[in-house]
This record gives C-alpha cells, sequence and structure tokens, in this order.
C-alpha cells in the first residue's frame, strides 16, 4: 500500500521573489500515486515547464505544465 507524494510548485519571476516567498501558499500541489519523492528536474520543453519527479519504487513522474494553464501527467 503507496501513501501519496506531494511536489509543491513555487512561482518565482525574478530575483527579488525570494524576499516574500511564502512556503505554506504553493502555486501548485501535484500529488503523486507513490510517495517518497527521492529526485527532481525541472526543464522546459517549448511549451512549458517539465517537471520529472523519481520516486523510491523506480517510478518516474513527467509533469507538463502548458502556458495554457493546463497541466497533465504521466509516468
Amino acid at each position: 500500500m503507496y501513501t501519496p507524494g506531494f511536489v509543491h510548485v513555487y512561482h518565482m519571476p525574478d530575483d527579488s521573489s525570494w524576499d516574500s516567498l511564502q512556503l505554506e501558499r504553493p502555486a501548485q500541489v501535484i500529488r503523486l500515486a507513490r510517495d517518497h519523492v527521492h529526485a527532481l528536474d525541472i526543464a522546459d520543453n517549448g511549451t512549458g515547464p517539465v517537471i520529472a519527479a523519481a520516486t523510491e519504487d523506480h517510478c518516474v513522474y513527467l509533469i507538463t505544465m502548458e502556458r495554457s494553464g493546463t497541466m497533465t501527467t504521466s509516468v
């Protein structure tokens, strides 16, 4: 039985955003079907950000965020 893992995403448009960062208020919380996120990588595929999240049981989730606001997750 697995408990879900969570990835909290914060929007930081510029360097001054660090001064007002509120960790209790993420822009997005992504719930994964597996627990223990061990590694994250963030990139851009040309249409928006992509987050790769690797979990303890060797699953890799690709979370694609379109600039239009649409988000998809694949394993």
